[in-house]
């Protein structure tokens, strides 16, 4: 089994983390970004590894998070809901966001289609094509 995304999603918040190579650890302090909304001191939680490993520290049956975490197994329909793509924001100025290419407009796609031919691995050209006739079959 082939990892191709290793990702969550908190659900509090909304934010998506990635970690995107082997040793790319990536945390997440819920009570330093939305301390408000946490009575029970939520703590961080961290993802690791990229494409080659999944580590975490994430409680197994916690509702705070969502797996976002893709096999070379997950069915298609799946990979269609969860394939996250990182912005930069219109401007390129912005910090790096992770939303799901789903969430994406249709120019956005297709200037991500445009801009990286031949670069992408054919998972996200699949998903890419999927999103860009849902949103405009035309």
């Amino acid at each position: 089994m082939k990892l191709i995304q290793n990702a969550i999603k908190i659900v509090e918040t909304g934010e998506i983390i990635k970690s995107s190579h082997k040793n790319d650890f990536q945390s997440f302090d819920l009570d330093e970004h939305r301390p408000e909304i946490f009575f029970d001191g939520g703590g961080a939680y961290y993802i690791d590894g990229g494409n080659s490993y999944f580590r975490t520290n994430l409680p197994k049956k916690s509702k705070r998070w969502v797996n976002y975490c893709l096999t070379d197994e997950t069915p298609f329909e799946d990979i269609l809901e969860k394939l996250v793509w990182g912005t930069y924001g219109v401007d390129g100025k912005k910090p790096l966001v992770y939303k799901p290419i789903k969430d994406l407009s249709y120019d956005h796609i297709c200037a991500i289609m445009k801009d990286y031919e031949g670069q992408l691995d054919t998972i996200y050209w699949n998903v890419l094509y999927s999103w860009k006739n849902k949103k405009n079959p035309f």
